[in-house]
């Protein structure tokens, strides 16, 4: 655990090292990010959100199918097993949901971070979790696929040390995808505006990487 100079007393950024470094990620980046008020995190993206929608169109029209069948044979017992039914398929598909972004998120993650095609580092505070990067090296092209800091640790600079030590190595440019808001953050690291990359906005080209070489 190496601290760095532009860090803040009591902090330290180092590399990951095994599946509960994946998992604190996980946790922060996915889970309890769920709850900022922002609201820029992996779990309420529009597709979830379109989603529940789209589970609470098909339990209204489930619902009056079954008060329907049950009006039409006096049988009530048809509304409680269709009641049965969906609660068991929602309670099921969330829990694969769920487990695909486990597997995602901290399994795939940690194997690629083995066999170095990933990188991810975490900043810790008093050994606790603080925030993470996460970058990809491909074939002529570097990615920053993810950039997260707890929000009780923000405002002083761990953002920007992340992503120089995070670079630190990489020998191409590196794209990312600067959500809105966040493009003034990027452009003091460095990175400028492209289009060169389809789902990139901003670029951090090779010749800006004087320190990753």
């Amino acid at each position: 655990m190496t601290p760095y100079f532009c860090l803040p007393d009591e902090y330290s950024i180092r590399l990951a090292e095994n599946y509960q470094d994946t998992w604190n990620v996980f946790v922060h980046q996915c889970l309890k990010k769920d709850k900022e008020k922002r609201k820029i995190n992996c779990l309420r993206s529009q597709n979830s959100q379109s989603l529940s929608l789209l589970w609470i169109v098909i339990l209204c029209l489930g619902l009056l199918s079954a008060l329907a069948i049950a009006y039409i044979l006096k049988e009530w017992i048809y509304l409680l097993w269709f009641l049965l039914i969906f609660v068991g398929s929602l309670t099921i598909t969330y829990t694969l949901l769920l487990s695909w972004i486990f597997v995602e998120v901290v399994i795939r993650n940690y194997i690629l971070v083995k066999k170095n095609k990933r990188r991810l580092l975490i900043v810790l505070y008093k050994h606790q979790f603080a925030g993470s990067i996460l970058l990809e090296s491909r074939r002529n092209y570097g990615v920053l696929l993810g950039l997260y800091v707890c929000p009780s640790h923000r405002k002083k600079g761990i953002g920007s040390c992340l992503v120089q030590c995070g670079i630190r190595g990489i020998r191409t440019s590196i794209y990312v995808h600067a959500i809105k808001g966040t493009e003034g953050f990027y452009e003091k690291n460095n990175f400028s505006k492209s289009h060169d990359q389809p789902g990139y906005n901003m670029i951090l080209k090779r010749s800006s990487i004087g320190y990753g070489r």
